[in-house]
């Protein structure tokens, strides 16, 4: 049996029916209901307006598993991803969607709205995805640090937070871990040494550091 969107193609609905059709009124499964849609927005003159009104103010939540679906229609995603269409909480979901082209959102990128490339680089694809990068890098919304982001990205860095300096991996920072805790322990010392309650004078731990000092960096 023929599907409705086939029937459609093949222009052999009656008026009425098409009418139907561009309100989305159809008995048929949501996916079809989203390609027959799509069809006549792009592609019938008469219904074509009131298919991209219905479109517009489609189910959000069919509307988001279609863009989620590798299975959904090449021309349903193709239409969701374009600017003129696109609706910014769909984004995330069409990323991610292998069936949706690096290609087209390489060219998505190129225009997208300051929300879409703040969303974009939040993308574990876009951020791997050199050509996506550069559609990115020659969008005029692209604020200073976005750019220095991409930049990062496309030269082969993460752009990520430093790492916290580990003691045992870095010789130097355990050198100078190992310093400040002999410099206590002088402190201390020179506590113990002079004064029972603990008081010492500035200038007597100054004395003792400087008389100790060999031995304290040794230590």
């Amino acid at each position: 049996m023929a599907r409705m969107i086939d029937q459609i193609r093949a222009s052999k609905l009656p008026s009425n029916m098409m009418q139907f059709a561009a309100r989305g009124a159809l008995s048929v499964p949501p996916d079809e209901n989203l390609e027959i849609l799509v069809y006549l927005a792009k592609h019938n003159k008469v219904f074509g307006d009131l298919a991209r009104m219905t479109l517009a103010g489609w189910d959000e939540k069919a509307s988001l598993a279609a863009a989620s679906d590798p299975k959904t229609a090449r021309e349903v995603l193709d239409y969701l991803i374009a600017p003129e269409n696109l609706r910014p909480k769909l984004l995330p979901a069409l990323l991610e969607n292998p069936s949706v082209s690096d290609g087209e959102l390489a060219k998505f990128a190129i225009s997208a709205s300051a929300e879409s490339i703040a969303a974009m680089l939040q993308s574990a694809r876009v951020r791997a995805a050199a050509g996506i990068l550069e559609g990115l890098r020659a969008n005029p919304y692209l604020k200073a640090n976005e750019a220095a982001t991409v930049a990062d990205l496309l030269a082969g860095g993460e752009s990520a937070a430093p790492a916290e300096v580990e003691v045992d991996a870095n010789p130097h920072a355990a050198a100078a871990v190992e310093a400040a805790v002999a410099v206590e322990a002088g402190i201390e010392a020179a506590k113990a040494e002079d004064h029972e309650d603990g008081e010492v004078p500035e200038e007597h731990v100054s004395a003792y550091l400087a008389e100790h000092a060999t031995e304290i960096v040794a230590e």
